[in-house]
């Protein structure tokens, strides 16, 4: 016997619901009035129909939902080519490693803007070179209206590989992430990075608050 998809199902129980509505109909017509005792077997079952097409459907969007994040998953690691990455342990999250914060490029004692050094980290906690795509946002906590974006930031895959920095036994990506133009630089930045991964598709955040330098000249 063939086996039935959930579509085929759902349509299938529609199809019957429909049915058993017309011959209700059509029972009540060719008899006359009919007492409620009558009628009432009738409407519990074409009820309790009802429920079970909306569960059906309700299972057939959470089928295509999956599909759908499982093709993602799928195109995003055929886009790695065969270098894609394997795993002994599971990524578990993500962390600003030491010296994160404010940078002054120019060394006018100003902040230029903040580098994070992000090092995704597996469940053994070892960094791990982790294929995915980052965002960065930064905003001002000070403003008294509310959080404000100052500005963000992304790099997909390919642009992440090439701000990978490893030393010794452990390794980050170098975020760097300049102010806008014109900008009035908060005494105050906080971060928060969110990062992709192409293997499992899930996301990790980690946020933080650094101190910034002035933007008036140090003396």
């Amino acid at each position: 016997m063939k086996r039935l998809s959930l579509a085929e199902w759902s349509s299938r129980a529609q199809i019957i619901l429909i049915g058993a509505a017309a011959v209700a109909v059509l029972g009540l017509v060719g008899c006359g009035p009919s007492k409620p005792s009558a009628v009432a077997p009738l409407q519990r079952e074409m009820s309790e129909m009802q429920a079970q097409v909306a569960q059906l459907q309700q299972r057939i969007a959470n089928q295509q939902e999956t599909i759908e994040s499982q093709r993602k998953q799928i195109s995003s690691l055929q886009q790695l080519g065969p270098n894609r990455p394997v795993r002994l342990a599971p990524l578990e999250g993500i962390k600003f490693a030491s010296l994160s914060g404010g940078y002054d490029e120019n060394g006018d004692g100003s902040d230029d803007g903040v580098v994070l050094y992000v090092q995704p980290y597996d469940a053994d906690g070892d960094s791990v070179k982790a294929a995915g795509e980052l965002t960065v946002r930064l905003f001002d906590l000070s403003n008294p209206a509310g959080p404000q974006l100052i500005d963000q930031y992304s790099w997909n895959a390919e642009h992440l590989r090439k701000i990978w920095n490893a030393k010794l036994m452990t390794g980050h990506y170098s975020a760097r992430c300049p102010w806008p133009d014109k900008y009035e630089v908060p005494r105050q930045v906080t971060a928060q990075a969110t990062f992709v991964d192409s293997l499992t598709g899930k996301s990790y955040t980690q946020q933080a608050a650094f101190p910034i330098k002035g933007t008036e000249p140090a003396k």
